[in-house]
């Protein structure tokens, strides 16, 4: 998009962080066992708090991964009226529901305060052959929505699987021994050009599927970068030196308000003059730091050179973090840390049946922020 063409939109040169939520979410299939058509589950608004701009200025959009009556996500006659005529009469029912969504989030977010700018980032479009009109925001519902909801399968060795199976389809259903040991010459040489020309179309086929999956599979196996890394560390682990940048830092002092009520520390008379502990004040003094120096910093607050100057600042750093949580894909994890803890992790158990019946295991199960010090 040109400059010209932001300045038109109203686009701001910083790129603006949109989070789409699931806060809710019924229970799916069970065992292995698909569920019947009527339990069916979408993607829809959550009702209760659909959109919202969170703590820190960003768009929040919130979603319910659920059933619906009858097992369908139509919408609703007047809906319906009212997205072919801004999308066109052409409209798939397939597509609705999507649009359907978008529809409803950029009303609700022009009347949000201090989100113009996200109103008028949503409504710019991204055209399809079938949607000229189609908002950007339904772009990220579509992508959003299939990402959750689609499997994919990547062969291993498709090429070499096709080829077996096309021995055994040549074989059992087109060459039968029987006919070929009563039958005459110009009988078997019908049979032999027949089956030469099935195998011919059939290899290029092959071939040209085999070269689609062998590049997926190259895709998946090419090593992803790590998008975002944050720490969360004791205070007492921390330089005092940088004690004043974290003290005028006011993402921190709120998440530490929110997590941890410091606002609600009250004043302690020490035994001997000077030993108190001082009350917290916005922002708090350097002696409330030290005073409360179990605090957890966390460094998604800071700038990539506080974060760099922290780290440098602590010896071992690597060995002393004693907690871990990856965002990722389970097989991108896996190679991540197949270096870091090679011949240190003896079993991992992916995905395991925590509620089938079949197969009872108890499962301790850890939740942490980030990548931490405790």
């Amino acid at each position: 998009m040109s400059k010209e063409e932001k300045l038109l939109n109203q686009v701001p040169d910083k790129p603006l962080k949109i989070h789409f939520r699931i806060v809710d979410a019924t229970e799916g299939e069970h065992g292995n066992v698909k569920a019947s058509e009527d339990k069916k589950r979408f993607f829809v608004l959550y009702e209760d708090n659909p959109v919202k701009i969170d703590d820190m200025g960003e768009l929040a959009i919130n979603f319910e991964y659920t059933s619906l009556p009858g097992g369908k996500n139509d919408v609703d006659p007047d809906m319906e009226k009212s997205l072919k005529e801004l999308y066109g009469k052409s409209l798939n029912k397939g597509d609705m529901p999507n649009l359907a969504i978008a529809r409803k989030i950029i009303n609700m977010v022009e009347t949000l305060d201090n989100a113009t700018v996200y109103g008028n980032m949503l409504k710019l479009t991204a055209p399809t052959d079938k949607i000229p009109s189609r908002p950007l925001l339904a772009r990220y519902v579509n992508q959003y929505t299939a990402r959750n909801t689609m499997d994919y399968f990547i062969h291993k060795d498709l090429g070499g699987f096709l080829k077996r199976e096309l021995d055994f389809y040549i074989k059992n259903e087109v060459m039968h021994l029987d006919d070929i040991e009563n039958a005459d010459v110009p009988a078997v040489e019908g049979y032999l050009s027949k089956i030469k020309v099935i195998r011919k179309i059939a290899t290029k086929l092959i071939e040209f599927m085999a070269q689609l999956e062998d590049f997926q599979k190259k895709l998946w196996l090419k090593k992803k970068f790590v998008v975002e890394t944050n720490y969360c560390i004791t205070l007492d682990r921390i330089p005092e030196a940088m004690y004043p940048q974290i003290a005028a830092n006011p993402a921190q002092i709120e998440e530490w308000i929110k997590l941890f009520a410091i606002d609600e520390i009250k004043a302690v008379d020490g035994q001997l003059p000077g030993m108190g502990k001082p009350v917290f004040s916005n922002p708090p003094t350097i002696e409330f730091l030290k005073a409360n120096d179990k605090l957890v910093l966390d460094t998604a607050f800071f700038s990539e050179e506080f974060k760099a100057k922290l780290i440098g600042s602590i010896e071992d750093f690597d060995e002393q973090c004693d907690g871990l949580l990856i965002h990722s894909e389970n097989f991108q994890a896996l190679n991540l840390l197949q270096e870091r803890y090679r011949e240190q992790v003896k079993c991992v158990y992916i995905d395991p049946p925590y509620n089938a019946q079949s197969s009872e295991i108890l499962i301790k199960i850890l939740i942490s922020i980030h990548r931490g010090f405790h």
